[in-house]
C-alpha cells in the first residue's frame, strides 16, 4: 500500500451506500447507511476514511470517535475481494495520522477474540493488548480483546511533515 496513499481520503456521503455494503459483508453487526451518515455529519467528534480505488470505487473504510483527546475506532472494514492487499493497514494508518494531528493522547478499539488477523495488524501497528471484554460480541457471543496504541509527543509532531487526508 505504499504506493497507494493517495487511496485514503475521508468518507463522503457518495460513499455510504459502498461503506454499508462493506460493513455488512464484514460483520454481524454492521454500521448501517444511516449510522455512517450521523457519524460523518459530527466531523468536530468523528473521523471517517475511506479507501477508494484509482476509479473512485470503495473497498474499504473506518472509522473513530474522538472524544477529549481520546480516539476510539469503531471500525476497520475491507471488502471481502481485497483483504491482504494492505487496505487494513493503510486505513488503519490514516486514523493514526488524523490522531496525532488532533493531538490525541491515544487510540483504543476492541476485536474478536478469534480474528488472529486483525490482532496481528494491530501488534504490527504498535497497539497493544489491554484487556478482555467478557462475552462482548453476539452472533456468536465471544469475547473482545482490547488494543490499545498510546501517541507519544514526539509522534504528534511528526504530522507537521505528512499529510493526513482532509
Amino acid at each position: 500500500m505504499q504506493d497507494r496513499e493517495d487511496w485514503f481520503a475521508p468518507l463522503a456521503e457518495q460513499d455510504l451506500g459502498a461503506a454499508a455494503e462493506i460493513e455488512r459483508l464484514s460483520f454481524s453487526s454492521p454500521w448501517s447507511r444511516t449510522s455512517l451518515a450521523e457519524a460523518i455529519a459530527q466531523p468536530n467528534l468523528c473521523y471517517f476514511v475511506g479507501a477508494h480505488r484509482k476509479d473512485g470505487i470503495l473497498v474499504g473504510c473506518a472509522g473513530m470517535h474522538i472524544i477529549c483527546g481520546e480516539c476510539y475506532i469503531d471500525t476497520v472494514a475491507v471488502h471481502p475481494d481485497w483483504r491482504g492487499n494492505g487496505i487494513g493497514r493503510g486505513l488503519l494508518g490514516a486514523l493514526i495520522r488524523y490522531a496525532k494531528a488532533q493531538n490525541a493522547d491515544f487510540l483504543t478499539l476492541e476485536v474478536r477474540l478469534s480474528n488472529e488477523i486483525a490482532k496481528r495488524l494491530y501488534q504490527a501497528m504498535g497497539f497493544e493488548k489491554a484487556g478482555v471484554r467478557r462475552d462482548f460480541y453476539e452472533n456468536p457471543k465471544e469475547d473482545a480483546v482490547i488494543y490499545t496504541r498510546f501517541l507519544t509527543a514526539e509522534e504528534k509532531g511528526e504530522t507537521e511533515h505528512e499529510n493526513i487526508g482532509n
